[in-house]
Order: structure tokens, then C-alpha cells, then sequence
């Protein structure tokens, strides 16, 4: 595994000293340190894998890159600004430009809409195409992704586990991002898929032109896809360098 350096480049995301902690689940207790510290900076172009045991702040970590989650301490910046500050315009320009996929993908979908029309969604909700060209371009998404036409107007309950999966990354392709993270990409997929997954994200990778970040326990999709790699455990990076 390739371990953090320092790089002369601006980074596109950098964390600094990111602490986050939880409200203790019984009186006399001390609070939850999910996150203790966290330190990294990730550059344009680059794959990097974020591994770690079970419960050590992978997912967490993610949702504070994302504000999803407020930090207690510490900083998160997309290309030198403040994720915190960015409201408005600057809000929506960032979530245009870094899209986070879920490791869940049929939570992460709407059980109501039909592949399509979820594909279509962040297109409308963005204001970036009318109805008719977010319409065609959902369909190019979702050959993209290699979900056969005949089952771009299934819901998701129809679908298996890898379309819902491809699906889910297609929607988050919607918006021409810049980076893209994806917590456990191949979990819950049998080998087969796996492979075809797999294969489906180094194409992107180079189509799209993407910086990614990786939560995975797949050592195997580390060695294969990824160009660096930061280690959790306990809520801390225990590899890594500004």
C-alpha cells in the first residue's frame, strides 16, 4: 500500500485536525470520539482507498467531508474553502462537484420513482436541463452504467443488487462531478459482479476524469484501483500526512 505524502499542488479536499464527537449514551459517561484528529489532503487525480476495522469512522469521516455532519473541532475544505461557509450558490456549485454514493443503493434510491426519473432527478433539481433533454440524457447515463434499456423504467425493487449499485452511481455521475466518493462500492455483490463493477469504475475513472475516494475492506479492489491509501483505526489516520 502507497502511503500519504506531502504534494506541492493545491489539494481538492484537505481535512485539518477534524475531531467529532458524539453526546454520551448514559449520564456519567464521556462522549464518543469518532473522529480524533484526522489530518489529510486529497489532489486532483488521484484514487485513494480509506480502510479500516468496522466502526473506526470510515463512514463518518465521509459524512463530514460532505457536511453531512458538523465536525466538533477542525476544518474540511473543497479547493480551499471552507465547506461550512459554502451556502447559496457556493453550496450548490460544491455539491455539484463532489457527489458521495452510498453503500446502501436501495436506501439511497426513491422506491417510488423509476430508474430513470431518479437518474433524471438531480438534473431537474439543479436546474440544468429541461425535462425532455434530462429525460435523454438519463438514458445515456444509464447505458453509461450498462443497465440494459429494457429495465430503465424498472423501480428499484425490480432490479438486482448490482443494477441497484450502478444505478446509484449513474445518478451521482448526473452532475459531471469532479470527485466522487463511494463508501463499500462491491459490498453485498458476488464475485461475478464484482469483477464487472469493478472494471465499470476504472473506465469511468478515465472517462469522467475523476478524484476518488474509496471505503472499502476489499484488498483486493485497493490493490487494483487505487493510488494511495489512508488507514483508520479508532477514529484516526494512522498512515497519513497532510
Amino acid at each position: 500500500m502507497k502511503l500519504l505524502q506531502p504534494r506541492a499542488e493545491a489539494a481538492l479536499f484537505a481535512a485539518t485536525d477534524l475531531e467529532l464527537h458524539f453526546p454520551a449514551r448514559a449520564s456519567g459517561q464521556q462522549p464518543v470520539r469518532a473522529l480524533a484528529g484526522v489530518t489529510f489532503s486529497i489532489f486532483p487525480g488521484e484514487t485513494v482507498a480509506l480502510v479500516g476495522e468496522s466502526g473506526c469512522g470510515k463512514t463518518t469521516l465521509l459524512h463530514c467531508l460532505f457536511g453531512l455532519l458538523a465536525p466538533t473541532r477542525g476544518s474540511v475544505r473543497f479547493r480551499g474553502q471552507e465547506i461550512s461557509a459554502l451556502t447559496g450558490m457556493a453550496g450548490l456549485h460544491f455539491r455539484r462537484q463532489a457527489q458521495l454514493v452510498f453503500q446502501d443503493a436501495g436506501a439511497a434510491l426513491n422506491p417510488r420513482l423509476r430508474i430513470r426519473e431518479a437518474v433524471r432527478e438531480p438534473l431537474l433539481a439543479h436546474g440544468l436541463l429541461p425535462r425532455d433533454a434530462a429525460s435523454r440524457r438519463a438514458q445515456e447515463l444509464l447505458d453509461l452504467v450498462e443497465i440494459p434499456r429494457r429495465e430503465h423504467e424498472a423501480l428499484p425493487s425490480q432490479l438486482s443488487e448490482g443494477q441497484r449499485h450502478r444505478v446509484v452511481l449513474a445518478r451521482a455521475l448526473a452532475l459531471a462531478p469532479v470527485f466522487l466518493a463511494a463508501d463499500e462500492p462491491l459490498s453485498s455483490l458476488d464475485v461475478l459482479t464484482k469483477s464487472r463493477m469493478l472494471d465499470l469504475l476504472l473506465r469511468l475513472r478515465e472517462q469522467q476524469r475523476l478524484t476518488m475516494l474509496i471505503v472499502s475492506h476489499d484488498l483486493a479492489l485497493v490493490r487494483q484501483f487505487c493510488t494511495r491509501t489512508l488507514v483508520m483505526a479508532a477514529g484516526k489516520l494512522v498512515t497519513a500526512q497532510p
